[in-house]
């Protein structure tokens, strides 16, 4: 230790020794900075899945609904009536006038539970849900409808719910009014006023859909696996 002060109070008397010094330093301090900024750890974002999930727009979101309950109310001028159906595994199960019907790759069954039978409907030549096709009332055809129509107006409201209204127009120039309501990027409900749509004696009016449990049902009770498939009467 001491032979070493006295070679550094050597080289602080020798200039040129004391300059090559300070310069040796000087290279030294800023190599090691290198290095460290080199082999600090890189910055590590962390995305939470809230960042990292992909909102799509309300539309999107109610095609690709995998489960839900609904409930339809028919206003017609002569009657009003409901039509309760729920969507699960791909198939509409509905229930109107106490008996149950089956939907499934867009083939209409009537359930006799009795016989364990799923009898097949020509559903375009009977009004089996009074004087609705049903098949225009599934996810798949309102979302066609509504994305092929113009958007009229959108309000927005503070608890966060927006109400759209559409128009679709024929090419014979009848129209459908179509109002969607939404919460939380889902459409939750939709109204369709047929005013100017149906030129018949017995028309429909309005058709007022109220979605529940959407993509919420877990599991749903009726299995119809076992059930044999027959033509209707």
């Amino acid at each position: 230790m001491k032979k070493y002060l006295e070679y550094i109070k050597e080289i602080r008397k020798d200039k040129r020794k004391s300059a090559l010094a300070s310069l040796g330093i000087w290279i030294l301090f800023f190599v090691l900075v290198i290095s460290c900024v080199g082999k600090a750890p890189k910055e590590i974002t962390i995305r939470t899945d809230k960042e990292e999930e992909i909102i799509t727009n309300p539309l999107d979101n109610f095609k690709n609904m995998k489960s839900y309950d609904v409930s339809y109310l028919v206003e017609t001028n002569v009657n009003n009536y409901t039509i309760n159906s729920t969507y699960h595994g791909g198939n509409n199960y509905y229930i109107y006038d106490n008996n149950n019907y089956y939907l499934e790759n867009d083939i209409l069954y009537y359930v006799d539970n009795i016989n364990m039978q799923l009898k097949k409907i020509n559903i375009d030549n009977n009004n089996v849900f009074g004087i609705i096709d049903i098949k225009l009332l599934t996810k798949d055809s309102l979302h066609t409808i509504i994305t092929s129509s113009e958007e009229e107006s959108k309000t927005s409201y503070k608890d966060g719910k927006v109400v759209k209204n559409y128009i679709y127009t024929t090419s014979d120039n009848r129209k459908m009014y179509i109002t969607t309501t939404e919460i939380d990027n889902t459409i939750n409900k939709i109204v369709i006023d047929y005013k100017e749509y149906f030129n018949t004696s017995y028309a429909i009016l309005k058709v007022t859909c109220d979605y529940q449990n959407i993509n919420n049902i877990l599991e749903y009770d009726k299995d119809y696996t076992k059930y044999h498939k027959v033509e209707g009467e």
